[in-house]
């Protein structure tokens, strides 16, 4: 079966899923085949979204399986990272990473999204400073329509509803004149 006609071709790449067997083998399910330690580094240092699970109790063993490839490299390399600072992760759990990566990392984020926060706050008061001068504008016209004014307006409409009522009469006599019973309009 092809996967490609299956899948959308403009959706995100999904999470590659990586069966780990009680042989310690690692199966690749996208590609149908075995994958290395090696290999899941360099899917990782790609940017690939990969999920290694126990392929009998489907448990998630993503994190000790990179762990391992961390362990795989340091013996590769002899000098990956410092004695002192492996000693400090392992006495200090898991404190260690987030002091050193975690929090510098969250220290970072704010320094990104804080000017983005103030933009959207600023904007917010700018709007909200609009709206209050609209409503003060709104009521400025309505104070404005003292009952005086009211008491002209109304007069005016009773004024001109008489002018409606006295053209009408003067139609209908006309149209008596005329010998028609209504004009048209």
């Amino acid at each position: 079966m092809d996967d490609n006609k299956s899948k959308p071709r403009d959706a995100a790449p999904a999470t590659r899923t990586i069966k780990r067997y009680a042989n310690r083998k690692l199966y690749d399910t996208a590609n149908s085949c075995y994958i290395t330690l090696e290999e899941i580094a360099r899917l990782v240092q790609a940017g690939e979204e990969v999920r290694i699970i126990d392929n009998r109790t489907k448990e998630d063993l993503t994190s000790v399986t990179l762990a391992q490839i961390l362990f795989e490299e340091e013996k590769r390399q002899k000098k990956m990272l410092p004695l002192n600072t492996l000693k400090n992760v392992i006495q200090s759990g898991g404190v260690f990473f987030q002091r050193t990566i975690t929090e510098p990392l969250r220290e970072e984020a704010e320094k990104v999204t804080r000017p983005v926060r103030d933009f959207v706050d600023n904007t917010q008061r700018s709007i909200d400073e609009l709206q209050r001068r609209i409503d003060e504008r709104v009521r400025a016209v309505i104070q404005t329509m003292t009952p005086t004014n009211m008491r002209e307006y109304f007069e005016l409409l009773q004024q001109v509803e008489r002018l409606h009522q006295r053209l009408e009469a003067v139609e209908e006599k006309l149209a008596r004149l005329l010998g028609e019973s209504t004009l048209p309009d």
